[in-house]
């Protein structure tokens, strides 16, 4: 999905499982969540630290624009063992 806004260019991913999100270029990533109903669930954010997802909860991270996507160093969310994950971002 991907809108206009006073702010700029605003797009999010969303879905079921597991997933690799990789942002477009020139946004900056805002939020990242996940969901697991298993236990050994994990999200990750541009090759970060594994952060667990706990069994039957949920993780959230406001990077608020700290990492910006660009040509050659993509922004990447991996979703690992999940059951559900959101991300968001906006620019342009």
């Amino acid at each position: 999905m991907d809108s206009n806004n006073i702010l700029g260019r605003y797009g999010y991913k969303a879905g079921a499982g597991a997933a690799a999100v990789i942002l477009p270029n020139g946004v900056s990533l805002s939020t990242c969540s996940a969901f697991a109903s298993a236990g050994g669930a994990t999200m990750q954010i541009n090759g970060g630290d594994l952060v667990p997802v706990p069994v039957n909860g949920s993780v959230s991270a406001d990077v608020a624009a700290g990492i910006v996507s660009q040509v050659g160093f993509p922004v990447t969310i991996a979703f690992v063992g999940t059951s559900g994950y959101f991300v968001d971002w906006y620019g342009g």
